[in-house]
């Protein structure tokens, strides 16, 4: 199972998948975003960030329709000429 390794978390026996990115966010443009992430205590980020990418329904590309899809064809003639 998992054992103490010092101070801190135990070790899981699980493979893990690290994902490493740098966001820059432009002042004036992301203010609610900068405003967030320096609100999160420290050592939570990675969570809060997992949190959130659960909650606005981000999916795997695969299952996403192609862009195509999304509206049919007469839908869209039909919006447009409502215009």
């Amino acid at each position: 199972m998992s054992t103490q390794n010092g101070s801190g978390r135990p070790v899981l026996d699980t493979d893990v998948v690290r994902i490493r990115f740098t966001l820059s966010l432009r002042v004036g443009e992301h203010d609610d975003l900068i405003a967030w992430f320096e609100q999160i205590p420290s050592g939570q980020r990675a969570q809060q960030v997992l949190c959130a990418l659960r909650q606005g329904g981000v999916s795997v590309a695969d299952a996403l329709p192609d862009w195509e899809e999304l509206v049919d064809d007469d839908d869209f003639a039909a919006m447009l000429g409502a215009l």
